[in-house]
Parts: C-alpha cells; structure tokens; sequence
C-alpha cells in the first residue's frame, strides 16, 4: 500500500525528517533524501509489527489531500513510501 509521508528539510537540504502521518508516532530522518525515504520505509514496518503484536490494526492510507490540509504538515513535502502491509511480511 502506498502511504503518505510528510517531509521536512532542516537548514542546509542536507538533513531530512519524514513522518507518516497515518501511523501516530512513526517518525524518521536522514542525511539525504534516498535516505530519509529509506528509514521512513523501516520506520512504518516496524510501527506496523508492533502495532500488530499490541492486537492493533493497521489504518488504511490517507489520501495526500487529507495530509496537506493537516495544519501539522504545513509548508512540508508531500510524498509515498511502498509498504508491503500483508501480515507474512510484517
């Protein structure tokens, strides 16, 4: 499923953070974009295993219209991350 994700750049373009907004709490950072993206990916797999292993669901994706109204997203890049969802590789 592709899941929203806000991104934000801190000073100089070489930092970024990116949270997933449907996933309360699930948060990431890299040094780079690729990387950013990447541990965001790691970050939604894991809130998801440990959600389920709490006896929680997973929420379905928000559209990106949803996130850009948020007003905690303001002036952040919107984007998706790819997230295998299925219980067997979670």
């Amino acid at each position: 499923m592709k899941y929203p994700i806000a991104i934000r750049i801190r000073g100089d373009l070489a930092a970024f953070d990116v949270a997933v907004p449907d996933m309360p709490g699930c948060f990431s950072a890299g040094d780079g974009f690729d990387e950013a993206l990447k541990k965001a990916e790691e970050a939604a797999l894991a809130w998801i295993e440990a959600t389920r292993a709490a006896g929680g669901d997973v929420p379905a994706p928000s559209s990106l219209q949803v996130i850009r109204r948020h007003p905690d997203y303001a002036g952040w890049i919107l984007s998706w991350i790819d997230i295998d969802t299925s219980p067997s590789t979670v």
